[in-house]
């Protein structure tokens, strides 16, 4: 029988970003305090990731998942490989602010 303390991944595609991982023990601040902001700024990642899944799924809905949001070329497969939420590819992401691919992916 399956540990049901296990995540369920059955039906999440082999590459989808993970949730972020919780930055230490958010029971308990330094003080022996509940660490509301970790668990804030947690929360913000978690629901930033979730936004992204959601544009990504609406660009499959469209037809336009895998072209870039600012000048409608495509996006690199390597790129939609390590996030499958990119949004722009590789020429068009400095101009839109995002952070710069890994070498060798657009």
């Amino acid at each position: 029988m399956d540990d049901p303390r296990e995540p369920d991944t059955a039906g999440i595609p082999e590459g989808t970003p993970a949730a972020p991982e919780p930055a230490g023990d958010r029971t308990h601040g330094t003080d022996g305090t509940f660490d509301l902001d970790g668990v804030a700024a947690d929360i913000d990642a978690i629901e930033a990731l979730l936004d992204g899944v959601d544009r990504a799924l609406s660009r499959i809905d469209a037809a336009t998942y895998g072209r870039c949001g600012t000048c409608g070329g495509p996006i690199e497969d390597a790129a939609l490989a390590e996030d499958p939420t990119r949004e722009h590819c590789g020429g068009c992401r400095p101009l839109v602010g995002a952070p710069p691919s890994a070498p060798g992916v657009g």
